[in-house]
């Protein structure tokens, strides 16, 4: 008589059995990689870098060409990550904020300098929130990345229409004006494909 070999029989051996998938219950820790993606203290840390880096790629330091990969940290959180919407909703008052912090080095004033930091975590807010929840609601995949460099077209447009402190400096594209090619490009397709651009290039 043959022996029985299916999984759970006495007779079976270890390597006939089926191996349950990594993402089963069985499995008592997450790799490294899964906590970082999915750890509040990470989105942070992305956000507050995020911030300071399109802060320093601004006036009066013109580092521009910071901005072109300041995001991808955050981004690559967001897209891969699972986040609550409070810590989003943080992490984009945060960004947003320190985006803000050129309004110091401007005569605005304490009251005009605070006005124009809350302003922009507002934005930032909106900005992170939105793309998180159509990401997700699209299937997360890759075409639906477009989706972050057309929002940053959208609320850029908007912050400059509803509420314009800055004129034209307000743009999100604004810091690339000593940037040979996206002057080129912002003289075929405007502010808004300058801004898709830099936009799009913190997604690789």
């Amino acid at each position: 008589m043959s022996r029985r070999t299916s999984y759970g029989s006495p007779g079976g051996d270890a390597h006939d059995r089926p191996q349950r998938p990594w993402y089963s219950s069985s499995v008592p820790e997450k790799s490294m990689r899964a906590v970082f993606k999915s750890s509040p203290l990470s989105l942070l840390a992305a956000s507050l870098a995020a911030g300071l880096g399109v802060y320093f790629s601004d006036y009066p330091f013109h580092l521009h060409a910071l901005q072109w990969f300041a995001l991808a940290p955050l981004l690559y959180i967001l897209l891969a990550g699972t986040q609550r919407t409070g810590w989003i909703i943080l992490a984009g008052a945060l960004y947003g904020g320190l985006t803000g912090l050129m309004a110091v080095h401007l005569n605005a004033g304490p009251i005009g300098a605070a006005v124009m930091i809350l302003y922009q975590a507002v934005w930032g807010v909106m900005l992170l929130v939105v793309f998180h929840a159509l990401f997700t609601l699209s299937g997360r995949g890759p075409a639906a990345a477009l989706l972050f460099p057309l929002l940053v077209v959208i609320t850029d447009s908007l912050s400059q229409k509803i509420f314009m402190m800055w004129g034209t400096a307000q743009s999100f594209s604004r810091v690339q004006s000593a940037c040979p090619f996206v002057i080129q490009v912002a003289a075929l397709a405007g502010q808004a494909g300058a801004a898709f651009l830099v936009a799009h290039a913190n997604l690789f």
